[in-house]
């Protein structure tokens, strides 16, 4: 007879993340990763607005990971990426932002 094991959870819980001036102006503080997770984040916005996620082990992060352009008035803009443990991110133009750690 096999044995079946307990697995552990992939992923931890969702996270709001506290978001500065919410919309075309909107940004994060410069948030550092204590696990590997996924910074996910949206804006609805006007045309030319650019949603970007920067992530890096430089403090304040400058190398943009994830960028979304509006198309018109009330386009939803959409990032999401990957961040490594103790590397810092930061979200900018947005309006809600999520983070969601590797157990």
């Amino acid at each position: 007879m096999s044995q079946v094991s307990a697995h552990k959870p992939v992923l931890g819980d969702w996270q709001t993340v506290t978001v500065t001036n919410p919309g075309a102006n909107g940004y994060t503080s410069v948030q550092q990763a204590a696990n590997d997770g996924f910074v996910a984040a949206y804006s609805a916005e006007s045309p030319g607005t650019e949603l970007q996620i920067l992530t890096d082990a430089s403090n304040p992060p400058t190398t943009k990971r994830a960028t979304s352009f509006g198309s018109g008035t009330g386009s939803i803009n959409f990032g999401a990426c990957e961040v490594k443990k103790s590397h810092f991110w930061k979200a900018d133009k947005v309006l809600v932002v999520f983070w969601i750690p590797r157990s």
